[in-house]
């Protein structure tokens, strides 16, 4: 679960396991546990608490000389992040700062008392700092005092099983105009593990790197749901497709969702989730795959501009989760690629892809809408010059979040036809 640093004379080093903090002797079998979060289903960390020089990202790993006789402060939180704060450790004692249903985050503390500052936040209330001092918590600072003057909505979370029998969660957000009664249609988000967000504060607007913000959908009328997906070695896209759906279905037996006016959007892996799970299933009335990797073969078989080596790694053993190489599971690369699983797509979808990508190649995008070109599909390909995996010019990322708004608006909400959707 991870290396926390040395302590000072070299002699150990502290390590993590699922919740606690332990010191091991280095040449021996000696380990010491230094925290109880076991027993109170707590996560504890090391945090740092002064303001750090920041590396170069040339693959350098940051390991800090740890004192166990001086007070830590670690971050403290429920497995899921439901609920989570700080505490200081002094001889292997915790006592709690702060803990509570907030996304606390970003403690510093004073040089020379034990005087701390912190951000607060969850999803209807901004972000606030707050400063512990003399035990007590006061707030400092309230940001977009102006967020109470809106309509909001609220974020819940739904319950449902991976294919393992695996308990898992997905975000749910309401309309911020939602009323008791009336339906709504709802767009997915897919991307790997996202209920730890449960208690970001979002803010609104209109230029977004990729395109998808939960603020503007639930402003234009939709539920938002943002499932967990666990994923099966070999099988990324299955995995995807069956916990994407459970969690669909779970959020459907509200009874105020339109089970036939359901969109899908996803981003780099998101994007290749969503342009998987349309050859699968037609639960779908639209969909968008940002940045998407959609052929297996040819893109195992390339070389990555970013990294500068072979994209071999990122497919058997990283995000692609193949698990074998490709000549030993040749079929199984043909199975979770789009590309080859095109003829059964028949949700409209809207690809798009920066032209200068280096971290997912442009033509992946490229090969899914020559494939549905030439099979008569529903799609549309937007290609945006000069930008990279991420969007970074302002006007091309306002022109992708109002294309996003306006695929899902003509999709299913029955709007009238942008011109830009147009022949």
């Amino acid at each position: 679960y991870g290396f926390a640093g040395f302590t000072k004379d070299d002699k150990t080093i502290v390590i993590y396991d699922k919740y606690d903090i332990w010191e091991v002797a280095l040449g021996t079998t000696n380990a010491k546990r230094i925290t109880k979060g076991r027993e109170k289903n707590i996560v504890f960390r090391i945090v740092k608490t002064n303001i750090a020089k920041q590396l170069p990202f040339d693959g350098t790993i940051m390991s800090d000389t740890i004192d166990l006789n001086s007070q830590l402060v670690l971050k403290g939180s429920l497995p899921d992040d439901s609920m989570q704060g700080y505490y200081t450790l002094k001889n292997s004692v915790e006592k709690k700062l702060i803990f509570g249903p907030n996304r606390i985050y970003e403690i510093k503390k004073s040089a020379e008392t034990n005087t701390y500052i912190f951000f607060q936040e969850d999803y209807e209330h901004p972000t606030s700092a707050q400063l512990i001092l003399n035990n007590q918590i006061q707030t400092l600072y309230r940001s977009n005092p102006q967020h109470r003057n809106f309509f909001w909505g609220k974020v819940t979370t739904i319950n449902y099983l991976s294919e393992s029998g695996k308990p898992l969660k997905a975000l749910l957000y309401s309309p911020s105009d939602y009323k008791d009664g009336d339906s709504y249609p709802m767009v997915v988000n897919v991307y790997q593990t996202q209920s730890d967000r449960l208690h970001y504060y979002r803010n609104p607007a209109d230029a977004v790197y990729n395109g998808y913000s939960v603020v503007n959908l639930v402003n234009r009328g939709y539920f938002v749901l943002m499932p967990d997906i666990e994923y099966k070695m070999g099988s990324p896209g299955d995995s995807a497709v069956f916990c994407v759906t459970s969690a669909v279905n779970e959020a459907l037996k509200r009874g105020d969702i339109i089970f036939n006016k359901l969109g899908l959007i996803g981003h780099s892996l998101g994007g290749f989730e969503s342009s998987y799970i349309v050859t699968k299933t037609n639960l779908f009335a639209a969909a968008i795959a940002g940045a998407s990797m959609t052929d297996h073969l040819s893109g195992y078989l390339t070389v990555s501009e970013n990294y500068k080596k072979a994209e071999i790694w990122r497919f058997e053993y990283y995000t692609n989760r193949m698990g074998k190489p490709l000549f030993d599971n040749f079929i199984g690369y043909l199975q979770n690629s789009a590309v080859y699983n095109a003829p059964n797509i028949n949700t409209p979808l809207l690809l798009w892809t920066g032209e200068k990508d280096k971290h997912i190649a442009p033509t992946q995008t490229m090969e899914l809408y020559l494939a549905m070109r030439r099979l008569g599909k529903k799609v549309t390909l937007l290609k945006y010059p000069k930008e990279d995996h991420n969007l970074e010019n302002p006007e091309k990322q306002a022109d992708l979040s109002t294309k996003v708004l306006d695929w899902f608006d003509f999709y299913l909400k029955d709007m009238r036809q942008p011109k830009w959707m147009g022949k």
